[in-house]
């Protein structure tokens, strides 16, 4: 078993870094959606279950390839959101 990563929350912008980080943002609705960005600086909305310590289940996999090579993203992590509840 890999080891979690506890991924902190960010009150910045989200593009134009590499570090994972996290943000809460709304929808149109108001209903809370959570922002990841990945070690390679792609940004996706997370679908999945987080507990109340903010333990991510299933493990996150990035779902973007890059522009150029085509080549998938091999961000794969058993994440924590670090400062969990938004």
């Amino acid at each position: 078993m890999h080891a979690r990563l506890v991924i902190p929350r960010t009150a910045g912008p989200l593009l134009g870094g590499t570090d994972p980080v996290w943000k809460p943002a709304r929808d149109e609705g108001g209903t809370l959606m959570i922002m990841v960005r990945c070690a390679r600086g792609h940004i996706m909305y997370l679908g999945h279950q987080i507990d109340d310590d903010g333990v991510v289940s299933p493990s996150v996999v990035c779902p973007h390839s890059d522009p150029v090579t085509q080549e998938n993203c091999d961000w794969h992590v058993m994440a924590e959101l670090g400062g969990w509840p938004p």
